[in-house]
C-alpha cells in the first residue's frame, strides 16, 4: 500500500523530525513514517485531500454510514461521494 512505511526505532521520534528533511526517498513516506512514530503508532498514511479520505475509508469499511469526531474536519459532501453518510 502506497505511503505506509517502517517505523524506525534507533532514533528518537521527536530527533527523527529534525533530520527528516535529509533523508532518501518519497518525502510523503518519510513524513508519515515520522508522525506515526511520533504518535505511537505502527505504521502512518498520508492522503491528499477530504476526498482521497472518503474514498480510503469507502474502500476499506464499504458503504455506510460513520461516526465522525467533531474535530475531525471532513465534509460531508465527500463522504457522500464516496457512498458513505455522516453521523
Amino acid at each position: 500500500m502506497v505511503g505506509m512505511t517502517d517505523p524506525v526505532t534507533s532514533v528518537r521520534p521527536d530527533a527523527r523530525l529534525v533530520r527528516l528533511h535529509a533523508g532518501r526517498g518519497d518525502p510523503h513516506a518519510r513524513l508519515a513514517g515520522a508522525l506515526a512514530d511520533l504518535e505511537g503508532a505502527a505504521w502512518g498514511l498520508l492522503l491528499r485531500d477530504e476526498t482521497a479520505l472518503a474514498r480510503q475509508l469507502a474502500d476499506s469499511l464499504g458503504a455506510g454510514t460513520l461516526r465522525v469526531d467533531a474535530r475531525v474536519r471532513v465534509s460531508r459532501e465527500a463522504l457522500a461521494a464516496a457512498g458513505i453518510g455522516r453521523a
